[in-house]
């Protein structure tokens, strides 16, 4: 995951109560926003459904289309499925974004954990972690389509980067323990 990337103004945090700055932050990203000549894009990186190969074929395509295609005052930002939805900061950064983009690195079939939530659940069968993963992604997808709807009026994008959901496991990545090799 990357780091917070809000970069729409200077606040002298000094002397303000946390939520005050995160209120304030908050109302120049929607006044930004709403400007016409801003488009708001995200991308999703579903590392959960995109196998490693899979992820490296995608960053020279996307480097290209924000390199070509995006605007200077576009506002973007990258979201991973376990990516809290409050946690997605935008900016104007583009270099930023592809450097998020070239660290981008898929786990499909890889249930090797990285986190707490992971190692909990790591001795289940694949098949239910496939399950839950799928439930991760698409929870997360609804999230972030509810906090871009709050934004503004008109269009904002997703760009969804994934091999696709699993419904069923080849048989041969099927274990009762997801942590055995």
């Amino acid at each position: 995951m990357i780091g917070p990337l809000f970069e729409f103004g200077e606040f002298d945090d000094l002397g303000q109560e946390p939520r005050a700055v995160g209120e304030q932050r908050l109302a120049v990203l929607h006044h930004e926003a709403a400007r016409d000549d801003v488009r708001v894009i995200v991308f999703f990186l579903d590392d959960y459904h995109t196998r490693v190969s899979g992820s490296a074929g995608v960053k020279e395509p996307l480097t290209r289309f924000i390199q070509n295609q995006l605007r200077a005052n576009d506002m973007l930002a990258v979201m991973y499925p376990l990516t809290p939805v409050s946690d997605v900061s935008f900016t104007r950064n583009h270099a930023s974004i592809v450097s998020a983009i070239n660290n981008f690195e898929g786990r499909k079939f890889n249930y090797t954990p990285r986190n707490q939530y992971e190692e909990n659940i790591s001795r289940y069968p694949t098949e239910t972690v496939e399950r839950m993963r799928n439930d991760i992604s698409m929870g997360a997808l609804r999230g972030l389509a509810v906090r871009l709807g709050s934004m503004r009026e008109g269009r904002k994008s997703i760009i969804y980067v994934s091999e696709g959901f699993t419904a069923m496991l080849p048989p041969q990545m099927r274990r009762a323990d997801a942590s055995a090799p």
